[in-house]
């Protein structure tokens, strides 16, 4: 009676083989792929190309304001400067309309909350919306210490005219965005009108600034003017036609001043 001997598995030495093979190409493949992303710049989406994206959604320039020349009369006393402000916007897409701080915040830019919710419902689709132009600094930290998602700070200059009315009409003005509309304002606006700057920062997902990284370019204030007239004459002139247009309720009236001598 003869014995039944087991089916022994076997295995075909070339499948073996193709198994092992596979083995080892899966980590050298896998290798290289990561040296691809980290180690090699010149390979589609490498790494310079990863920096690229993640720089582009942290990094971002951002425009450095330049200071507007002086204008003076011919002692050197101001009579058009520019003193710093600074203009709140918001991203309507990173707010809460429901926020409760939204209160806060509308009292702080002196309206109320359910018309600043009527703003950010009017702009929910947008990514800009100003909260206030041109506040002082002071009024600017209040709101911005909220730190409210979606809420910023731009700064900028607004124009003042120390002299005011007694000097109006020769001096003349700026628009809100600091370019001249009349009198010596508008005449030597392309003097007087500074080269912003420009400079790298790093952002977080909320839009805040983190840290300056570097300087792109330095900003260049503009050329102060000197102008011929005295500033106490123009306001003894001033002083005195305004009495006589009061008494004798003239409509209009002129000065003339001459040194006769």
């Amino acid at each position: 009676m003869s014995g039944i001997r087991p089916n022994k598995l076997t295995i075909q030495r070339w499948r073996y083989m193709f198994v092992v093979m596979v083995l080892a190409i899966l980590p050298v493949a896998g290798f290289w792929h990561i040296a691809s992303l980290q180690v090699l710049p010149d390979v589609d989406r490498g790494y310079e190309f990863l920096q690229i994206q993640g720089q582009a959604r942290t990094v971002r320039t951002e425009t450095i304001p330049a200071y507007r020349g002086v204008i003076t009369d011919r002692r050197g006393e101001p009579l058009a400067v520019s003193t710093p402000v600074v203009t709140l916007w918001a991203n309507p897409k990173l707010m809460d309309n429901r926020a409760p701080e939204l209160t806060e915040l509308a009292s702080l830019l002196s309206i109320t909350r359910e018309e600043l919710q009527q703003r950010l419902a009017r702009y929910a689709n947008k990514e800009f919306m100003y909260l206030a132009r041109q506040v002082t600094p002071e009024q600017a930290e209040q709101v911005l210490k909220l730190e409210m998602p979606g809420v910023f700070g731009q700064p900028e200059y607004k124009r003042f005219y120390p002299a005011g009315e007694v000097a109006a009409q020769l001096v003349g003005f700026t628009d809100i965005d600091d370019r001249g509309q009349e009198g010596m304002e508008l005449a030597y606006d392309h003097l007087l009108t500074g080269v912003p700057g420009a400079k790298q920062v790093l952002k977080d997902l909320k839009g805040r600034v983190i840290k300056d990284l570097a300087l792109v370019r330095s900003e260049k204030p503009g050329q102060n003017l000197a102008l011929s007239i005295d500033l106490r004459l123009q306001y003894t002139a001033y002083r005195e036609l305004k009495a006589a247009m009061g008494k004798f309720k003239a409509a209009s009236g002129s000065v003339v001043i001459l040194d006769v001598r």
